[in-house]
This record gives structure tokens, C-alpha cells and sequence, in this order.
């Protein structure tokens, strides 16, 4: 007899000798276990998805630290290529001052200032392209706006500076960089306020309210247009928005580049508005002054290039000369652009080491700027202040 003979399967004698029916009891944990459990699968899976975005943010995060670890290392190389250059510019001038150029080109001396050049450069160039081009930077030029807005001596400090912004302004708004570097021409971005910056950005599409430039020469061989005392942008906002006016800034690689922002203004909001005042930031002399690498002098002053560009300008409007001397002589730069633009030119004849905006009043036939010039004492012991010089059509020439 098998075992099953033995024992019934489903039934049982109950206490009245009938058999009853006897349905074995299904436990619930062994009901649960029958069935999948999809929130259980759902759950892991979404685990399995915060693990890997986890890990990816972790591999990130590695990579930027070791990119922020390799900008650190070649920004102390770049202060040790600096100091070289310090030392063998000194010696050059040294040797300049006692023998003239005879010995300078060719020079061993010389070669190794080149050398440093380069060394420089390529460094730069390797280590920042892919940072620079995350934020749709082109390196050569942005490199080469760090190199030439300052001091040669003083390269690794700008640049330090330069990225230290742009991770803000990007953090803040991203693209900003990308976009005035190619609409505004701007690259040295450590010589402007963010705010400026973010605020010329959100106010791109308004083209009711009257504007006016800040127009910088992307040179500086002395760091002069870095220093917040030579032009106080934030001190140039208040006052021009107080009469109702926006100011934007560009930024020059030389006369063609100045000519084609002017342009590219024009064509945006021309039909709306013309251009009311420009501050002129650069380097100049009595004849003329530096717009990146080229330089706007009275002798080769392109009349009808200038007499076009005063087109995208208001019939009254107001230039500033922030540049050193270009109102010294009353047939110098300043006068000259006053004859051929129509424009109110104000400068000074001294070397400024700063410019304050007092007052904007507006008139009926524009706008009139109350200015002072802040200029170097004898021996450098103290600043004096300079009422500038206006220059208008028909020669008037009068100290304001």
C-alpha cells in the first residue's frame, strides 16, 4: 500500500464519524510570494538609476577637481615665467638705455624673452582650451586679451582673475561668457562689474530705452583701464540711469573691430535709438589714441569712415576722452573728432589716472555731462583735479 492510500488527501472524519471536506489553509506569506512584486522591482530599479547618476556626479566631480588641480599647477608655472620675464625686460631696457638697439635684436637675451613668450603661450593654451571652450570660448583670442590688457609681468594674476569670473557670471547665467565675448567683443572680464555685465545681457532685447557706450581698448600696457579710479563703471551706471539712460560696453581689438560693434549696435537698435554718449577708455597722446592694436591719429584720421559712424550717433552727442593729453593741443585728436562727428568731445590735456561722471542733466537737445579728471602732482606726491576741455563744432573750445 502506497503512501498515499494511507493518508486521505482532502478529507477527514469528523466527530460525527461523516467525512467532512477539509481545505488546506493557503498562508498569506506564501499567497504574497506567488504574485511579483512590482513596487519592490519598481523600487530597486529607481535605486539602481540614483546609484548611477550618483556615480556619474562623482566621476564629474573628480574630473573638475583634477582640471581645477591642473589650472592651479600651471598658474604658479605661468608667476615663475612671469618673474623670467620681469628680469630679462629689465635687462633689456638696461641695455637699451647704454647701447641703443645695436645689441638687442639677435640678442641671447632677447631669444630667451622669446623663448618665455612661447612657453608661455603653449602652457595657457594647453591647459585652459578645454575650460575655455565648455563655455564657448575661443581660446587664441581670449588669450591673447589676457596677455595684452595688462602688464606682460602680471599675465598669470589676470587670468587667475579672468576664470575666478567666469565661473561666476556662467554660474549666474549660463552662456553669458559666450555671448559678450562674441556680441560686445568683452574678454577681459575681470576689468568690468558682473552686474554691468549680467544687466547688459538681460536688457539685450530693449530698445526703448536711450543708451550710450563705454567703449574700452582691449590693450593695457600698464593695467591704467583695470583700475576701478581710472573710469568707476558702477559710478557710470548710477548716473546715466538716473536721467533714463542704459549704458552698454564693448570691448576693441583695434579701429576695424571698433567700426564693426558699432555697426552691429546699429543695426539692432538703430531704428529705435542712436547711441547718446561714448566713454572713450584707451592710451592716447595729443594726436591721437590706441584702440586695441591700432591707433585713431589726426594725421591719418579716416574722415569719411568717422563721418558714417557719427550716422549711428544722435545729432548732439557726448564723447568722453578718457586717454591721456588728447585735449592738450586745440588742432590735437580731441578737436579733430569734434569737427568731422558733430559730437561735444571732452578731455583733458593731462595724464588722468581717473574719471569722475558728477552729474548727467538731461536738455532739450540731448544730454550734458558734468566731468573732473583726476591727474598726477609733480613728483607723483598727490592728485589734483582738472576741469576737462570741450571741444564742439566751428573750433569752440572752452574749459567746463
Amino acid at each position: 500500500m502506497s503512501f498515499e492510500t494511507q493518508i486521505p488527501q482532502a478529507s477527514e472524519r469528523g466527530s460525527d464519524g461523516k467525512k467532512e471536506q477539509m481545505i488546506e489553509p493557503v498562508h498569506e506569506e506564501n499567497k504574497q510570494s506567488s504574485v511579483p512584486d512590482l513596487h519592490q522591482e519598481s523600487g530597486e530599479e529607481e535605486l539602481r538609476v540614483k546609484l548611477g547618476e550618483a556615480f556619474t556626479r562623482g566621476e564629474q566631480k573628480k574630473k573638475e577637481m583634477s582640471e581645477k588641480e591642473q589650472m592651479a599647477k600651471a598658474i604658479k608655472l605661468l608667476r615663475k615665467i612671469d618673474r623670467q620675464m620681469v628680469d630679462v625686460d629689465s635687462r633689456l631696457q638696461s641695455r637699451q638705455k647704454l647701447f641703443g638697439g645695436r645689441f638687442i635684436q639677435g640678442s641671447r637675451l632677447k631669444q630667451k624673452g622669446e623663448a618665455l613668450l612661447q612657453e608661455r603661450k603653449v602652457l595657457a593654451t594647453d591647459t585652459f582650451v578645454s575650460f575655455l571652450e565648455r563655455y564657448s570660448l575661443d581660446p587664441i583670442p581670449f588669450l591673447r586679451a589676457v596677455e595684452k590688457g595688462g602688464p606682460i609681468w602680471k599675465f598669470a594674476d589676470r587670468l587667475q582673475e579672468n576664470i575666478s569670473i567666469i565661473e561666476e557670471l556662467e554660474s549666474t547665467l549660463p552662456g553669458a561668457c559666450g555671448r559678450l565675448s562674441r556680441d560686445y567683443g568683452i574678454r577681459n572680464f575681470s576689468r568690468y562689474p558682473q552686474r554691468i555685465l549680467l544687466e547688459q545681457l538681460e536688457g539685450e532685447n530693449d530698445t526703448e530705452t536711450p543708451y550710450g557706450l563705454a567703449l574700452y581698448s582691449q590693450n593695457d600696457w600698464n593695467n591704467a583701464l583695470n583700475s576701478t579710479s581710472h573710469l568707476d563703471l558702477e559710478e557710470l551706471d548710477e548716473e546715466t540711469k538716473k536721467v533714463g539712460l542704459r549704458m552698454r560696453i564693448i570691448e576693441c581689438i583695434g579701429l576695424v573691430d571698433a567700426a564693426k560693434r558699432l555697426i552691429s549696435l546699429d543695426r539692432r537698435y538703430g531704428e529705435y535709438q542712436k547711441i547718446q554718449f561714448a566713454v572713450v577708455a584707451a592710451h592716447g597722446g595729443e594726436n591721437g589714441f590706441e584702440l586695441g592694436s591700432q591707433s585713431l591719429e589726426v594725421e591719418t584720421l579716416p574722415e569719411n569712415a568717422l563721418k558714417k559712424i557719427a550716422g549711428f550717433f544722435t545729432e548732439n552727442p557726448t564723447v568722453i576722452l578718457n586717454a591721456c593729453s588728447t585735449g592738450k593741443e586745440e588742432s590735437g585728436i580731441a578737436n579733430t573728432l569734434a569737427q568731422v562727428t558733430n559730437a561735444e568731445v571732452i578731455a583733458t590735456g593731462y595724464q588722468p589716472i581717473g574719471l569722475e561722471i558728477q552729474s548727467i542733466d538731461k536738455t532739450d537737445t540731448g544730454y550734458k555731462f558734468h566731468t573732473v579728471f583726476e591727474s598726477p602732482s609733480l613728483f607723483g606726491m598727490w592728485t589734483r583735479r582738472e576741469k576737462p576741455k570741450s571741444f564742439s563744432k566751428n573750433n569752440e573750445i572752452k574749459t567746463i
